[in-house]
């Protein structure tokens, strides 16, 4: 998909595919960041074992921590979690 902006050939596929890898490693570290912030609304214990979970060793991919995302936050704000938002 190329878009000609006031004269400027800009080719938004190429631009996507060479950022493709820092948008991964963002989206990644803002669901680590978000889950940390979650794990506050729990106990010290259950807020341990949420964050133990996340910790570099487990290797998990935004799949799963996307999935951890989502469940937190409907057990925190309960009604379909972040629909509930």
């Amino acid at each position: 998909m190329k878009f000609n902006v006031t004269e400027v050939e800009f080719d938004f596929d190429d631009w996507y595919d060479r950022n493709w890898e820092s948008k991964i490693k963002m989206n990644r570290n803002y669901l680590i960041k978000e889950i940390k912030d979650l794990a506050k609304n729990f106990d010290d214990k259950t807020k341990e074992r949420i964050l133990n979970l996340i910790v570099p060793d487990h290797h998990f991919d935004n799949k799963e921590l996307k999935s951890l995302y989502n469940e937190l936050m409907e057990d925190v704000y309960g009604d379909g979690g972040i629909k509930g938002y």
